[in-house]
């Protein structure tokens, strides 16, 4: 069974661009994960890294910061994965659940992300 790519990953395939490939992200909960994971994983294959822009990121539940501590602690995929700009929600809810320390490992600076 073959997996749907987005477009933006076929335009990867297609290209071969290898530049960081950014996702803006309005939500992080347990029903976007599934489809969040797939596009991080088909844009992996593809030789590109991937970066997670959080900075709208306002709707977060316990199974979006787990998915992005899974990825800090998966030594092949956090070489490879990356985010920068925590919204406020973001960063109240990591801190609340004692994440903050682990996620702020993945964490781009703002002027890398931008030269990016």
């Amino acid at each position: 069974m073959t997996d749907a790519l987005s477009p933006e990953v076929l335009q990867i395939e297609q290209t071969g661009l290898k530049q960081p490939h950014r996702l803006l992200l309005e939500g992080l909960t347990i029903a976007q994960c599934a489809h969040l994971h797939e596009q991080i994983r088909n844009v992996i294959v593809l030789g590109s890294e991937v970066v997670l822009d959080l900075i709208q990121c306002e709707d977060v539940d316990t199974a979006g910061l787990q998915l992005l501590l899974a990825i800090q602690n998966d030594p092949e995929v956090s070489l490879k994965v990356h985010w920068t700009g925590w919204s406020a929600t973001l960063a109240a809810k990591a801190e609340r659940l004692g994440m903050a320390s682990w996620l702020n490992a993945g964490r781009l600076l703002e002027e890398t992300y931008h030269d990016l």
